[in-house]
């Protein structure tokens, strides 16, 4: 886990029955302030299985053997932060790349509503020049996550089951943050490797000695729109392929996903989204966008509180930085 912040993703890794768990901050201070966060992060930082660095999370890796971790995880400071880049360029990014084993995952944040357009454009270019089967998923309204490894990834509705009966505590973690079954853990799917490739083509990646996207805030300060071209939550059976019948229609694995996703494609067709003047503003999702056939009162939006909280007025879009 590269950044420690608050604590909550290693506390989430945590959950897991690792061998092994290393943090790596580049601020002592952050770690110290640990314990006021106690409640998101559990006490996290003591847990016996884990390994503290104050370190630059790029050094580290530099200075591991290749093919050591399963997974790495990281949310750097805001994009506009000075240096911050080097942990969004292409050179970083094959850099991770050696240092996962076989079969490891890679999974990076994206606040691309931090930036304009085309800066996000060449982030995303930077990460599927490294990772061609990247998917990219919600992590939170506008926050996403970009996710690679070495091969094609997709979702295994019953190792997830599995999985979930195995280890309660990531159930309970997983329904706190209404992730609590298949059909919302497969909602966050956001885009494809080729819709990710299309919307960058011809686009300049991110690397180590162009990293506009420190920059781009002060400079390009108007162009504040998210790509649309990004959002393609109708492939999602290329992310899930089980979780749908031959037909086209959801499997019992993932009841409603489709209604599920299209509820969610009204939000990512939005202006108030979209563009980052609204955000900080907070406008529900509504009527006026709501796929045909649906409203704020159907079944599928009352029984998930992700939905309802976008569709009923508790969408707050993150604030600008």
């Amino acid at each position: 886990v590269i950044c420690f912040g608050v604590g909550s993703t290693l506390h989430a890794a945590s959950l897991h029955p690792v061998e092994r768990l290393e943090l790596v901050d580049i601020s002592r201070h952050v770690l110290s302030h640990a314990r006021f966060f106690e409640k998101t992060n559990r006490g996290v930082i003591d847990d016996p299985a884990l390994k503290v660095y104050v370190n630059d999370g790029r050094n580290h890796l530099w200075m591991q053997p290749e093919e050591k971790y399963d997974l790495i995880t990281m949310e750097p400071p805001p994009i506009a932060f000075a240096g911050v880049s080097a942990l969004y360029s292409r050179d970083f990014y094959e850099l991770v790349r050696s240092r996962l084993s076989p079969e490891g995952y890679f999974t990076h944040w994206l606040p691309a509503y931090q930036v304009p357009e085309e800066v996000t454009r060449s982030m995303i270019r930077a990460f599927v020049d490294v990772f061609p089967e990247a998917v990219l998923l919600s992590g939170h309204e506008s926050e996403f996550i970009l996710v690679g490894k070495r091969g094609p990834i997709t979702f295994d509705p019953t190792l997830a089951r599995k999985i979930a009966r195995q280890r309660p505590a990531v159930m309970a973690d997983l329904r706190r943050i209404d992730l609590g079954s298949v059909t919302e853990i497969v909602g966050t799917y956001v885009a494809s490797a080729d819709t990710l490739r299309a919307a960058t083509d011809g686009v300049s990646p991110v690397t180590d000695d162009w990293p506009i996207m420190e920059y781009a805030i002060q400079s390009l300060a108007f162009e504040t729109r998210l790509p649309d071209d990004i959002f393609d939550p109708g492939s999602v059976a290329s992310f899930c392929p089980r979780c749908f019948l031959p037909d086209g229609t959801p499997s019992a694995h993932a009841p409603e996903v489709d209604s599920y996703l299209a509820v969610l494609m009204g939000l990512y067709r939005s202006e108030a989204f979209l563009v980052k003047r609204n955000h900080g503003g907070g406008q529900p999702l509504g009527t006026a966008l709501m796929p045909a056939g649906l409203t704020p009162q159907s079944d599928v939006v009352r029984r998930h509180g992700y939905l309802r909280s976008i569709v009923g007025g508790g969408w707050q879009p993150a604030p600008n930085r």
